[in-house]
């Protein structure tokens, strides 16, 4: 009579128990970032996922190969660009980064209409891309380049930096963010 509630008790404890057991796996393994809506964690800051969309979705129509694993790649480096840049003499405004952004839009408006943002209506992931960009250009440009782009690419395999699973995993030394490993599933085998 009382037994039955007390077995349906401890079965839906234990089911609740599981399901949270089975939740926290999923997070260890999965390797996810620490916070969520975060496409990578950068030395303790946040990309986070809305502005890698948006920058992607603004500079698609625009650029080739604008996919969010390349955008992430310059989302994650730009800051470790400027820095150097900047120790060599190099800066780049906001608005310079806006100028460029609006010329292109209006190029590539004017010659097929595109769906891209608007002249001026950037988002700031789109503008650390063109700040990326002309950052790249003048340092290239540098007489002592080849040792400012070494300290370059020393400081960005440094970075501590983790990246949400589902964009792949970043390896500066192989070029870029590749195909996260999914040891989880397996090819089937030919019959």
């Amino acid at each position: 009579m009382t037994v039955r509630p007390a077995v349906t008790v401890r079965s839906s404890v234990r089911r609740r128990a599981a399901a949270g057991v089975v939740a926290l796996a999923a997070l260890v393994a999965g390797g996810c970032t620490q916070q969520s809506g975060a496409a990578a964690l950068v030395e303790g800051r946040t990309i986070p996922v809305a502005e890698l969309d948006a920058a992607t979705a603004e500079l698609g129509p625009y650029l080739q190969d604008a996919t969010p694993a390349a955008i992430l790649v310059i989302l994650v480096a730009e800051p470790t660009f400027e820095r150097v840049a900047a120790q060599s003499g190099i800066t780049v405004s906001d608005q310079q980064a806006r100028e460029v952004l609006d010329n292109l839009s209006r190029g590539a408006q004017a010659g097929q209409g595109t769906d891209g943002a608007a002249p001026g209506d950037f988002s700031d992931g789109a503008l650390s891309v063109a700040r990326f960009t002309l950052l790249q250009q003048q340092l290239q440009q540098l007489p002592d380049a080849e040792r400012v782009v070494a300290q370059l690419n020393d400081e960005l395999l440094d970075l501590d930096v983790e990246v949400n699973p589902r964009y792949g995993r970043l390896d500066f030394a192989e070029g870029g963010i590749l195909p996260a490993d999914r040891p989880w599933l397996v090819a089937p085998d030919p019959a």
